[in-house]
C-alpha cells in the first residue's frame, strides 16, 4: 500500500531507459485523501526528451487509483508523462480502474505528451469515471503518432469511452487491426481537442455492442480518417459516426462475432473470433499488414490468401 505515484515502480529522468518483461503486476493501488491527485496504480514514469519505456509479455490485473481529496487519480495501472517513446508488446490489462470521482481518466493507462506503440495486447474489464476506460491519451504539445496494432479492447466500462484521444496540437492516433467491442460506455472511441489532430483507422472492428450508443465521437475535435477495410457495428443515428468512407469500409453492420460474442483463449491471450458469415472475414486480399495477428500467428491462415479485419486472424 502506497501513498504517492506508482505503487510498484516509480521512475523518472530525461535519459531514462526502462525495460519491463515477464512481470505480473497484481492488486497494486494508490489510495489517498490529498488534494494533489495520484497517478499510476502500478507504474508511474515521468520522463523527458530522451526517456523510453518498453513493456513486454507482462500482465496488469486489478490495479487501481482512488483519491478522495478533491483531485482525481488517473491511470489505474500506468501513467506515462513526457516520454520520448513507449512500447507495449504482448501484454494484458485486466480489471484495472481509476474511480476517484467522475473526472478520473484511464482505467488501465493514461499518457501525457508521450508517443508510443501498443501491439498484440489485451485490454479487458477496465473502468474509469470520466473516460478512457481502457486508455486515455492526452497531448498538449507535439506532432507525434501513436499506434495501436493487433490489440483487443473488450468490456471496458465507465465514463464516455473505451479509448479516449485528446490533443490540442496535430498529434495522431492510428489503429491497425484493432478490435473494440462490448462496452456500455457511450462511445468506443472518443476524440477531443484540436481539429488538426487525427484518429486514423485501418482494418479494425469497432462495435460498442449497443445500437442505442455510438462507436465513435469527435465533434469539433480530431478528424476521424479511414484508411480502409474497417467495420463498425449498429449504433444510434447518425449511423456512421466513425466516418468510414474508405475502400472496403462497412458501417452499421453486425460484425458477427463468434462464441456468442465472448472472448476465447488462444496462445495465452484472449481474442474475439468471427463467425464464418462475418463481414470482417477475408476483408482484403493479402499481403496482410502486419503479417501476424494478436496471437503471433501468421496472416492469412488459409489458402484464400485474404486478411480478416480486427486483431485476430480466424482459421
Amino acid at each position: 500500500r502506497t501513498i504517492g505515484n506508482g505503487s510498484a515502480i516509480n521512475a523518472s529522468g530525461s535519459n531514462l531507459n526502462l525495460f519491463i518483461a515477464n512481470v505480473h503486476f497484481d492488486s497494486n493501488f494508490i489510495a489517498s485523501t490529498d488534494t494533489m491527485g495520484n497517478f499510476g496504480g502500478a507504474v508511474f514514469v515521468d520522463g523527458g526528451p530522451f526517456a523510453t519505456v518498453t513493456i513486454e509479455k507482462s500482465v496488469f490485473t486489478n490495479n487501481y487509483v482512488n483519491n478522495s481529496g478533491g483531485y482525481p487519480g488517473h491511470g489505474g495501472a500506468i501513467k506515462f508523462n513526457n516520454l520520448n517513446t513507449y512500447n507495449i508488446y504482448d501484454s494484458k490489462f485486466i480489471g484495472n480502474y481509476a474511480m476517484s470521482g467522475a473526472s478520473a481518466k484511464g482505467g488501465a493507462i493514461i499518457t501525457n505528451d508521450s508517443k508510443g506503440t501498443i501491439e498484440s495486447s489485451l485490454f479487458k474489464d477496465g473502468n474509469a469515471g470520466s473516460g478512457g476506460a481502457a486508455i486515455y491519451f492526452q497531448y498538449g504539445a507535439g506532432f507525434d503518432t501513436t499506434y495501436i496494432r493487433n490489440s483487443t479492447f473488450y468490456n471496458n466500462l465507465g465514463g464516455v469511452s473505451q479509448i479516449h484521444f485528446e490533443s490540442t496540437t496535430a498529434n495522431k492516433l492510428e489503429l491497425e487491426h484493432a478490435t473494440i467491442a462490448n462496452s456500455s460506455v457511450t462511445h468506443a472511441i472518443y476524440g477531443a481537442g484540436s481539429v488538426s489532430a487525427e484518429i486514423r483507422m485501418r482494418a479494425s472492428i469497432i462495435d460498442n455492442g449497443d445500437p442505442a450508443l455510438y462507436n465513435c465521437y469527435s465533434a469539433s475535435g480530431p478528424a476521424l480518417i479511414s484508411l480502409g477495410e474497417n467495420i463498425s457495428g449498429p449504433e444510434a443515428s447518425p449511423s456512421n459516426e466513425c466516418n468510414l468512407t474508405g475502400a472496403g469500409d462497412a458501417y452499421n453492420v453486425n460484425p458477427q462475432f463468434g462464441n456468442a460474442g465472448n472472448l476465447i483463449t488462444v496462445a495465452n491471450t484472449e481474442v474475439l473470433p468471427l463467425l464464418a458469415i462475418s463481414p470482417a472475414k477475408a476483408k482484403y486480399p493479402g499481403p496482410c499488414m502486419p503479417g501476424n495477428d494478436q496471437t503471433g500467428a501468421s496472416r492469412p491462415k488459409d489458402a484464400s490468401g485474404s486478411c480478416d479485419a480486427g486483431a485476430f486472424q480466424n482459421p
